[in-house]
């Protein structure tokens, strides 16, 4: 009467829904918090006696070096996390030419960073290695196909993935290195971020049409960190509004922000969750440019909480012990008494 292979198959797609319906990435979250705890007490420690970024502990040069762990992590991730091609619905799927471009833009700041912060190699490596050049190149072109390997299925998925890795290396080589650190990799986080919610069973995050409070809880507060951060990197405290005026428009934008998240939660729109970060921004500049003057290192702080929640929503607790790290390696007070103008 019933078809076997139809009872598995219905089976199998129940527990695939979910499993996709479930917010797996907080119980992993939960599960590596001693993992997190050991980072915040040993790992200032670890920044000061290793020897391959030997940066990471000079103010000068931390947040070039932070951002190439975060840039190469996200790269390896893009390449090597078995993105499910099966779950587009449209033949003609946008997602394949979305992810080799954030690849592209991704490998391209890789590169930079790498090029300004010139890590060295263990001496286990540097002793064995005797044309250094010819070994970048050959390991480009390994990480090109291995990229390629893991594209959209066919041989244009091959070929486009593995030409966005090779040519944002090209870029990145010679791209000037005026670029801030912290702009590049929270571009690329928020990137990756809009491109889980154009498709999260492709990432593994969750189910289109069914993502949980956690799921847009989670991207609620990653575009709002990162809109912090970028306000406080790039706009100046100056004293200008008036306090009457700064007071109306700062609860104008509360309430457009509260209405701009309460219909990201029932439409799960990408353009929607772009816009609520644009509002969230547009109200950090407003408190910073109305302020006499801003804590010291609060953008940092912000920064390291935007790299603590995406990757805890990836699944990438390396990018969320880099947060936890950094923000341990920073004095002064803890930062919700400083960041409470910006709300």
């Amino acid at each position: 009467m019933f078809n076997d292979a139809i009872i598995v198959q219905t089976a199998v797609s129940a527990f695939n829904n979910a499993a996709l319906y479930a917010p797996t990435f907080l119980w992993l979250g939960i599960l590596m918090l001693p993992l997190f705890w050991m980072a915040r007490v040993a790992g200032p420690d670890f920044v000061a006696h290793q020897t391959i970024l030997p940066g990471l502990h000079r103010p000068a040069t931390r947040a070039d070096n932070y951002a190439l762990v975060v840039l190469g992590t996200i790269l390896g991730w893009l390449i090597l996390m078995g993105g499910n091609y099966g779950v587009l619905r449209d033949a003609m799927s946008t997602l394949p030419y979305a992810m080799a471009g954030v690849m592209f833009f991704v490998t391209t700041l890789t590169v930079r960073q790498g090029r300004v912060v010139a890590p060295a190699l263990p001496a286990w490596i540097a002793n064995r290695v005797r044309r250094p050049r010819l070994m970048r190149y050959l390991v480009l072109l390994m990480v090109a196909v291995v990229a390629g390997a893991f594209g959209a299925p066919g041989w244009t998925g091959f070929l486009m993935a593995a030409a966005s890795v090779l040519m944002g290396a090209m870029v990145g080589r010679a791209m000037p290195r005026g670029m801030n650190a912290m702009l590049g990799t929270v571009l690329a986080m928020m990137m990756v971020a809009t491109l889980m919610l154009m498709q999260p069973e492709f990432f593994h995050f969750g189910q289109l049409g069914n993502l949980t409070l956690v799921h847009m809880g989670g991207l609620i507060l990653l575009g709002a960190f990162a809109a912090a951060t970028l306000a406080l990197r790039y706009v100046h405290p100056r004293g200008r509004i008036h306090h009457s005026a700064y007071v109306k428009l700062k609860w104008m934008a509360r309430l457009v922000s509260i209405l701009a998240a309460a219909l990201f939660v029932l439409t799960e729109s990408v353009p929607v969750f772009l816009g609520l970060t644009g509002v969230i921004f547009l109200m950090c500049v407003m408190s910073v440019w109305h302020a006499e003057r801003v804590p010291a290192d609060l953008a940092t702080r912000m920064w390291a909480m935007t790299m603590g929640i995406f990757g805890i929503l990836t699944g990438m607790p390396v990018i969320t012990v880099v947060g936890i790290i950094l923000m341990a390696s920073l004095p002064g007070a803890s930062w919700r008494r400083g960041a409470r103008f910006l709300i």
